[in-house]
């Protein structure tokens, strides 16, 4: 799963603290089962990447389909924001539009394991 950090929202950093739970996708198919496992990779380092080089791995608890629009100050958060209003100022920079009608696709996480943060040279996984 490939996650965009922007430059006042590192996502991947939230996930990793477990400020970010769910994430919201313009997709026409899901992407992601309910208790299916996904690498995390960093966007910026382009579409196709190895899962041995993911960042973390997450755990799909639940998925929905809602309006853009229908987000709650509450969903905000589980994205790792502070409100509806960020929410929507970050959607418009990461998909260059914001249509409150669109029908997107809402998955809930959890977070499995992450790489250390140890010395580059270890790399090993930790709970």
């Amino acid at each position: 799963m490939l996650f965009q950090n922007t430059k006042d929202h590192p996502h991947i950093l939230q996930i990793l603290c477990g400020d970010k739970t769910e994430t919201r996708r313009q997709a026409k198919r899901w992407v992601m089962r309910v208790g299916g496992v996904y690498p995390v990779h960093d966007a910026g380092d382009g579409l196709f990447q190895r899962k041995e080089d993911a960042i973390c791995f997450i755990k799909c608890t639940a998925r929905w389909e809602e309006k853009l629009g229908d987000l709650t100050e509450e969903s905000a958060c589980r994205e790792g924001l502070y409100s509806r209003e960020e929410f929507f100022e970050v959607w418009e920079v990461i998909n260059k539009k914001l249509d409150l009608n669109e029908k997107i696709r809402v998955y809930r996480f959890e977070l499995l394991m992450r790489k250390s943060i140890t010395p580059p040279s270890q790399n090993g996984l930790v709970p």
